[in-house]
């Protein structure tokens, strides 16, 4: 195993792996060796089991999916997503309600993953083909 690196990241979860393949391609110009610390090593063999990958859900906002277009891995990802295309929130029995269109805004609201492990298979896919394995 490696010892010296120039970048950690300290946990491997959305956040960091998302921070590390928008850094990678700054570290590989730069020559810099990149380094994701989990409790939980990743298997080779994929995600079979990662606490940071299970079974919730999420959504994205349309910010979050420009980004991952800016780290070239939203092609990956958006195999995998599902577009909201309305979003109702309230409180029944209680005077109010916002409802979101992407009709009217022109874009999807949200994108969401059925699962997280869905993710992180797609993330750490692209991640291990831009970082070499320590």
């Amino acid at each position: 195993m490696k010892e010296h690196y120039d970048l950690i990241i300290v946990g491997g979860g959305m956040v960091g792996a998302s921070l590390a393949c928008a850094l990678a391609p700054v570290a590989d110009s730069l020559e810099l060796d990149i380094a994701i610390i989990e409790p939980v090593p990743l298997r080779r063999n994929g995600l079979d089991y990662q606490p940071s990958y299970d079974a919730r859900a999420t959504a994205l906002a349309y910010g979050s999916r420009s980004a991952y277009e800016r780290m070239g891995i939203w092609t990956t990802l958006r195999r995998h997503l599902t577009p909201i295309e309305q979003i109702h929130v309230s409180d029944r029995g209680h005077f109010g309600a916002t409802r979101l269109s992407a009709a009217q805004g022109g874009c999807p609201l949200w994108v969401t993953w059925s699962r997280i492990t869905g993710w992180g298979r797609c993330c750490w896919s692209v991640c291990s083909s831009r970082m070499p394995p320590a």
